[in-house]
């Protein structure tokens, strides 16, 4: 029995010029969220939020605010 070849996909980096990424760090009693911000030279400062969905997406929602008023094109 012969297998077909798979493709070998090439990872590829981000570009932190348009992408943003956002790391978490979770436990039970908080998170930590740090974001590379598109247009900025570095990480963004990590901040503690309450361990909930409500409180990361309206984190995310703010970093994604301050890009705008910014300047910084959306992809999304």
């Amino acid at each position: 029995m012969t297998q077909a070849p798979v493709p070998h996909s090439v990872p590829t980096a981000p570009d932190y010029d348009r992408t943003l990424v956002l790391a978490i760090e979770l436990s039970n009693k908080s998170w930590v969220l740090a974001a590379q911000v598109p247009g900025l030279p570095r990480v963004k400062a990590k901040r503690t939020i309450e361990p909930t969905a409500d409180a990361l997406w309206q984190q995310s929602r703010a970093t994604g605010s301050g890009r705008r008023r910014r300047g910084t094109p959306s992809s999304g």
